[in-house]
């Protein structure tokens, strides 16, 4: 004998079992409609379902991406260009070999150096927003903004403070600290900070990657970690950074160990 009820999608006759359990929830639930379904049509309406909510999910998330963007700390000046007041990411890069080579290498740590105006900081920016767009936790900081930081989180338990302060690492993808050298002074909390957020990220307790931004010259590294950790922290950048200069029509990869 054959089963009554057909699928409304494709009009196949169900099968008594998903007959039966179609009509069990329309008895429990009579005021809501349970389509009749087969289960290929079930399954397809289902994962129409799933993309639409997802489709959904996501032009909200992108509807907020400027906010976020703002929230990860990357000031005005870098999300806008100067000439056309478009946004970076619409308009393109301010400078495009350099922006083009972060871009590159977003999946790497990096170590950029370069005098002022040569597109360090703009175009780490400009790669940063694109990460957001794609759902990366992002941060941008100043060394002497995060050194404060640093120093408010020691104040009153140490131990603990610092626990807490790289815990906040963990939970980001990146990591943009600017101005790392040439504008804060030698001390040694911020060695002792730099040299510890070194360890982190080469043994792997923090998944981040770090961008240090700076006019890097001869000794700059050295005293960023101290004298007393140059062998170490030298070799530490060297295995885990990738170091580049970036000029006015190049970038090019260095090494900070011979």
């Amino acid at each position: 004998m054959g089963h009554l009820m057909k699928c409304e999608e494709c009009g196949r006759e169900l099968d008594r079992k998903t007959a039966e359990k179609i009509n069990e929830i329309r008895t429990f639930f009579p005021n809501h409609h349970t389509p009749a379904r087969c289960p290929q049509c079930q399954f397809k309406a289902e994962r129409e379902a799933e993309k639409k909510r997802e489709e959904t999910e996501e032009a909200e998330y992108q509807a907020r991406v400027p906010e976020l963007i703002a929230d990860a700390g990357i000031p005005d000046g870098y999300r806008y260009r100067r000439d056309n007041g478009l946004s970076t990411v619409e308009g393109g890069p301010i400078v495009e070999h350099a922006a083009s080579w972060v871009w590159d290498h977003r999946r790497d740590n990096l170590l950029l150096s370069g005098k002022t105006g040569m597109g360090k900081s703009t175009s780490a920016c400009y790669a940063a927003m694109r990460l957001i767009a794609e759902h990366k936790r992002v941060r941008y900081i100043k060394l002497q903004r995060l050194l404060c930081e640093w120093s408010e989180a020691r104040k009153n338990d140490s131990v603990h403070g610092e626990q807490e302060f790289f815990g906040r690492f963990r939970r980001l993808d990146l990591l943009i600290l600017d101005e790392v050298v040439g504008k804060t002074k030698d001390t040694d909390s911020r060695r002792e900070m730099m040299i510890e957020l070194l360890d982190e990220i080469a043994s792997g307790e923090i998944k981040m990657r770090l961008w240090m931004l700076g006019n890097y010259r001869t000794n700059s590294i050295d005293a960023l970690f101290g004298e007393e950790n140059r062998e170490p922290s030298r070799r530490r950048i060297e295995e885990n950074f990738v170091c580049a200069g970036i000029t006015e029509n190049s970038v090019e990869v260095f090494h900070v160990w011979p």
